[in-house]
């Protein structure tokens, strides 16, 4: 097939040496794009579509880039930076679940591929599938911001679906049982505290004596206990409402002022109100480990 058009505007022709047929697109500043094709009419095609995007203002040129690449990139360059350790770390594991589509240019990819990697997950929660597909569609916008790809293909995809299960809470009765069996424990004091404020579990661990006022009967909650792959770390709380003062029942003042006198005369303001046997930071999981066991115990 000979060229059809001059290069300034794009050309189709036989490819002699390789076979098929090659589009040639200059793009205005002079750079020269090909692409090959099998068919003559898939290359017309193609070079018609991409001449038409040249007038509308929306040609982008194509590159090699697969979607694994790009947000290994993006996890990078602009996810690192801009969100607390324990949240990267999460992004770095919901990016692993996009392995099955991975090998996709991005260029490439269409609405269905991303239908076909939710099925893929059908294991998973759809709380997890769902925050696949955010993680992807924060990364894709970001694909446009830097040229890319013209438009995000994930836009017309619907995420999936999450069922939330009801939170079972416990009657006065019952946590009355759980707190007089508890009575005893070394962990009474942290249980106790939990069951008054209603605070986070990492709010709790990460409590210090400094951020407590026994005599006016409140604590402020400044920092949270965190396990990431370093180990634990201290963070602040993630909004301004989270940063908050709480007023804590005379109960709990005296199970906590209990607590402190047993440490000595002297306690580092700076020192966790709830440690380990060997005074170390309460891991989360460990917590949860005993409270498991504790309840189903009773």
């Amino acid at each position: 097939m000979s060229k059809s058009r001059n290069n300034f505007d794009g050309s189709v022709y036989e490819d002699k040496e390789r076979g098929g047929y090659r589009v040639q697109i200059r793009l205005p500043e002079g750079k020269r794009i090909t692409k090959r094709f099998k068919d003559p009419e898939e290359a017309v095609t193609w070079k018609n579509d991409q001449l038409t995007k040249l007038g509308k203002g929306q040609f982008v040129t194509p590159a090699g880039t697969t979607l694994g690449e790009w947000l290994l990139e993006w996890l990078r360059l602009y996810n690192k930076q801009n969100v607390r350790q324990r949240s990267f770390e999460r992004n770095v594991s919901l990016a692993k679940h996009c392995q099955p589509i991975s090998h996709y240019k991005l260029q490439e990819l269409r609405p269905t591929h991303f239908q076909e990697l939710y099925l893929e997950l059908q294991q998973y929660s759809g709380e997890t599938r769902k925050k696949v597909h955010n993680l992807l569609h924060q990364a894709l916008d970001q694909a446009v911001n830097d040229k890319y790809i013209y438009s995000n293909p994930i836009d017309s995809v619907k995420a999936p679906k999450v069922v939330r299960e009801e939170i079972e809470t416990f009657a006065k009765k019952e946590l009355q049982k759980i707190l007089t069996t508890a009575k005893d424990h070394r962990l009474y004091p942290s249980l106790l505290f939990a069951a008054t404020t209603g605070v986070r579990l990492g709010e709790m661990l990460g409590l210090r004596w400094q951020d407590v006022d026994l005599k006016e009967g409140c604590v402020r909650i400044t920092q949270t206990l965190q396990h990431a792959s370093t180990g634990i770390i201290f963070e602040e709380p993630k909004s301004k409402s989270s940063r908050r003062k709480i007023s804590i029942p005379l109960v709990t003042i005296a199970a906590l002022s209990k607590a402190k006198s047993a440490l000595g005369d002297i306690v580092p303001p700076s020192s966790l109100c709830f440690v380990a046997t060997n005074g170390s930071p309460i891991q989360p999981k460990n917590y949860h480990r005993w409270w498991t066991a504790f309840l189903y115990g009773i």
